[in-house]
């Protein structure tokens, strides 16, 4: 009985590794294809550009480039080029965006 209880506690636990951490990060939303840098072009227009053709909406934090699991959340393309605190749930390197607002 020992052992079996063992074993369902070390599962349960085992999976909460499993599920994304919940978190907020501050940094900039870009593009898939530029990342952290958009050479002369300003930020918003360069990286609304590169969205239109194919590239997807991620965040840099610091030297990390996170992809964003929801790219139809409204403020990804409302908050373009700026920087931004996220709010939300990573799961490996993508980040489910619950909220978006300026950086203050």
């Amino acid at each position: 009985m020992k052992l079996v209880l063992s074993l369902a506690a070390t599962l349960a636990f085992g999976t909460l590794g499993l599920l994304g951490a919940d978190g907020s990060w501050t940094g900039t939303i870009s593009d898939s294809m530029c990342g952290a840098s958009h050479g002369s072009t300003p930020a918003k227009a360069c990286t609304t550009g590169c969205v239109k053709k194919g590239a997807k909406y991620v965040i840099v934090v610091g030297d990390k480039v996170y992809s964003i699991a929801n790219q139809d959340n409204p403020g990804l393309a409302k908050f373009a080029g700026d920087n931004v605190k996220v709010t939300g749930t990573m799961d490996g390197t993508a980040i489910t965006v619950a909220k978006i607002a300026k950086a203050s």
